[in-house]
């Protein structure tokens, strides 16, 4: 099959495209065995097959996109109704959003004020038991084995006829000052390890060796040849 702008593919089924693919990828796989460059003439043969390669690449490239065309319009054009739905709904759904907000915030802050005061209610009676168990050591007798009262909580889950609500308690942040956490070690070397885990670290390193950077501790820069290639 050889790649031409007018011939457009022909309606068959994307697994009988495959068997003719299969045939055409077979001598270029045993000819590419054989690509050895010592010369210019070497040179212009691998570029000529290299060519040959790159229009049978394009070619499989438009028997691809003629199957999957469709689903790219189809999927196009769901996303464009979609939207067009959810912005109908959104100006209705956002009032409740809000309201959600403000009454979850008032019962996380209802819950956080309890505890507040029940900690500080459980403090209270501890300094009370070591105050009563000091007075006891001064008289020679033993401390009192009964466990500190401990102070009832909001419940977690507040169950209706409507329906329930739970809470539980979660640590959040504010950074505050990046240039101070920056400074922070433990913080730097887990934010090494979370760039390097994603792959940042190499985005880095290639944007500084784009700006000029030749020499960098733990990275060998070196210079090499891309070749670009186009079928005609």
């Amino acid at each position: 099959m050889s790649r031409t702008t007018a011939t457009k593919p022909t309606a068959k089924t994307p697994e009988a495209t495959i068997v003719e693919i299969e045939k055409g990828l077979a001598p270029l796989e045993k000819e590419a065995r054989n690509v050895v460059i010592q010369n210019e003439d070497d040179m212009k043969n691998a570029a000529s097959f290299l060519a040959k390669v790159k229009a049978y690449s394009n070619r499989i490239t438009e028997l691809q996109e003629f199957f999957t065309d469709p689903y790219v319009e189809q999927r196009r054009v769901a996303l464009e109704q979609k939207k067009k739905v959810e912005d109908m709904f959104a100006p209705k759904l956002q009032p409740l959003l809000e309201i959600e907000r403000k009454v979850k915030r008032a019962i996380a802050d209802y819950s956080l004020e309890q505890e507040r005061k029940a900690r500080a209610e459980e403090e209270r009676l501890r300094k009370i038991r070591e105050q009563a168990n000091e007075k006891r050591a001064e008289k020679g007798q033993g401390e009192i084995l009964t466990p500190v009262k401990t102070v009832e909580r909001v419940a977690p889950t507040v169950r209706t006829e409507e329906g329930r609500t739970m809470t539980k308690k979660t640590w959040k942040f504010e950074i505050t000052d990046t240039t101070t956490l920056l400074a922070n070690r433990p913080f730097a070397h887990e934010l090494l390890l979370a760039c390097v885990n994603k792959g940042l670290h190499e985005q880095l390193v290639r944007t500084m060796v784009k700006n000029g950077i030749r020499e960098l501790p733990g990275v060998r820069i070196y210079e090499d040849i891309e070749v670009a290639v186009m079928a005609n």
